[in-house]
């Protein structure tokens, strides 16, 4: 996690915050590029950085590359609504995820010096 960070330019501490990560990914295989993702709160929050094509945070991208996936830092302890969003597909979190507002949210719990990964899949 440490190498993810200084590649992200994180500097805060890793033990007293939670780590989100977030793997997009199309609904028949391959790589996905171009999706967002969100959390809600955001309140404090940095992130999303997306992983670039050598799977290493990148804080310039704005949307994911083809290694399909992020990371948000900063994420105090406790639930969140997760979600994804793409130009051109529907996003959807797997089904092992609790459905947050609606079926495109998911919710998920933080735990301070751990990383909880979401998958999405877009159709």
């Amino acid at each position: 996690m440490q190498a993810y960070a200084q590649a992200a330019k994180f500097t805060g501490p890793l033990s007293s915050k939670a780590l989100i990560g977030m793997h997009v990914q199309p609904g028949g295989g391959g790589s996905l590029g171009n999706a967002t993702a969100s959390l809600t709160p955001s309140a404090g929050v940095e992130g999303p950085v997306y992983f670039n094509t050598s799977h290493l945070p990148d804080p310039t991208l704005t949307t994911t590359s083809n290694t399909q996936g992020g990371i948000i830092f900063e994420v105090e302890p406790g639930d969140y609504e997760a979600s994804v969003a793409h130009p051109t597909l529907n996003c959807a979190p797997q089904s092992i995820f609790w459905v947050g507002k609606d079926a495109a949210h998911a919710k998920i719990h933080a735990v301070a010096g751990y990383l909880t990964v979401v998958v999405f899949s877009c159709y």
